[in-house]
């Protein structure tokens, strides 16, 4: 009775993910994340997603909303341009990786998620639905990150970029296939994605800018290091990707991290940011 209950409340749940009112809270909440992401102006750059990917650019490039690696600085930061990391350096975190069809522990995982995930349990992974999306960070801060602090903003997801380079190098290296792309039988509670699976790109994203937010929001940064882990964590629950690539993504954006702060740049960046940063 307790079994046939469990599969009842479960049936029920998933019928209300795929409602009209379920998709539409989700396409809701999706449109004020688009909103968070558009420029008003030059003074109120809250960088969308392609134009943070873009944000560290060449001097003859095109400005993304208005905003340049200089802005990030009082004055011209010790080393000038942010340089690229290298792959090599991280080879013995992601390499030999994990067997493209998963591991035994990836799909007891895979199949335990999928199987347990409550209705709350997925409406939260879909909170860090965005990638790259530093938005989701503004419950730890008690503010809208991008509007109140897009030049801040803007400047992490400058220092990023070289690690999310890093992680393209590995995810084309590897390049292993999503676990719903092998498993027929894996049905996502997230969009699917054809991009390859290791090592999670969302995971390295919020593994890595958790660290970096840390110093700028030292006494927030418990609930900082909370949102890193739980859109880490999100991608594997949701069965878009295995336990492995998210473990792989975690690793690498800390470490990552760990390699930008140590870059003259960051030292600068810290020591004497511009009063754009700090207003």
């Amino acid at each position: 009775m307790a079994a046939a209950k469990t599969l009842l409340l479960r049936a029920i749940g998933w019928a209300y993910l795929l409602s009209p009112a379920a998709t539409n809270a989700v396409d809701r909440l999706q449109a004020a994340l688009d909103e968070d992401g558009d420029c008003h102006g030059p003074d109120h750059c809250a960088l969308n997603a392609v134009q943070r990917r873009a944000s560290v650019e060449r001097e003859d490039e095109p400005r993304s909303c208005g905003f340049n690696f200089s802005h990030c600085f009082a004055e011209p930061p010790a080393g000038g341009k942010l340089l690229d990391l290298r792959p090599g350096e991280f080879e013995s975190l992601l390499v030999p990786a994990p067997a493209p069809n998963g591991t035994a522990q990836d799909m007891a995982s895979l199949r335990f998620s999928l199987m347990a995930n409550s209705v709350s349990t997925v409406l939260h992974q879909w909170q860090f639905l965005s990638d790259e999306n530093i938005f989701a960070y503004s419950p730890a801060v008690g503010a809208n990150l991008e509007k109140t602090a897009p030049t801040l903003s803007a400047c992490i997801m400058a220092f990023y970029k070289p690690i999310r380079q890093v992680k393209d190098y590995f995810k084309e290296k590897i390049q292993r296939p999503r676990p719903f792309q092998t498993h027929t039988s894996v049905k996502p509670c997230m969009p699917e994605e054809t991009s390859f699976s290791y090592p999670s790109g969302h995971a390295t994203f919020y593994s890595a800018t958790s660290e970096l937010l840390v110093p700028w929001f030292r006494a927030h940064s418990q609930r900082l290091e909370y949102i890193g882990v739980s859109g880490s964590k999100a991608r594997a629950l949701c069965g878009v990707h295995y336990k492995s690539d998210e473990n792989a993504g975690m690793k690498l954006g800390k470490m990552a991290a760990i390699e930008i702060m140590q870059t003259p740049q960051w030292q600068s960046f810290v020591a004497k940011p511009s009063q754009q940063v700090l207003q």
